[in-house]
């Protein structure tokens, strides 16, 4: 689960700073959600590949 630092946090996922992103596992993520501490980072939208001939 994708998220963002409000602000500076240790644990066992290391150091993040303030607007940090990070990926973490869900039940870590989970945790500090809903103590406030962090938000989800939105993830970008996926880019559109064309499909093409292979060469060769």
């Amino acid at each position: 689960m994708k998220i963002r630092a409000l602000k500076a946090l240790v644990g066992d996922y290391g150091r993040l700073n303030e607007g940090d992103e990070i990926d973490l596992p869900k039940h870590i993520a989970s945790q500090l959600l809903a103590y406030g501490y962090v938000e989800l980072a939105t993830e970008p939208e996926p880019t559109v590949r064309r499909k093409g001939k292979k060469n060769g």
